[in-house]
């Protein structure tokens, strides 16, 4: 029967090595966090221009993407805060959150939850990093619920209604 072979023991000092300089390495790191994040991550110069993203969706490919401005996939009602948002984590070296909305290139509408950060280089903002999530079945579901609550205080004031007829 052939045997198994099992992992290092937390212990063992070669995986202790390998595990200290992999986590050393940023680009080890910055590859990894792409890689598993459920989130969109992008992240973007002093003139908005997406440098480089861990994944797209929605029809664009990663070409299509990195090397044009974030704010050329926005819709106009929300341009105007990721952009005043952009600069404040430019300015402050914060961070900021909000709702943003994006056009597809077949012409949908998606909704995001977007985060922004600093990325520090010798305590100055080099980049923003920009964590968006797709929160569109969310505010469909949220609509669909208006809906419905607005419907049924119309039944329940005809109810109300027919209630003060009958008496």
């Amino acid at each position: 029967m052939p045997t198994r072979q099992r992992p290092p023991s937390p212990s063992d000092p070669a995986a202790s090595l390998l595990a200290d300089a992999t986590l050393r390495n940023p680009a080890t790191l910055w590859e990894a966090v792409q890689r598993t994040a459920g989130d969109y991550i992008c992240v973007l110069d002093r003139s908005d221009v997406i440098r480089d993203v861990n994944r797209v969706d929605q029809g664009f490919t990663a070409d299509q993407v990195v090397g044009r401005r974030v704010l050329d996939f926005t819709i106009d009602d929300s341009t105007d805060r990721l952009r005043a948002a952009i600069d404040e984590v430019f300015r402050t070296a914060g961070t900021a959150a909000l709702r943003t909305r994006v056009r597809t290139p077949t012409g949908a509408v998606r909704d995001f939850s977007v985060r922004l950060g600093p990325v520090l280089h010798e305590n100055h903002v080099a980049a923003v990093i920009v964590c968006s999530e797709d929160i569109t079945p969310l505010e469909e579901s949220e609509r669909a619920l208006r809906r419905e609550r607005s419907v049924l205080r119309r039944l329940l004031d005809i109810q109300e209604q027919e209630r003060l007829l009958v008496s």
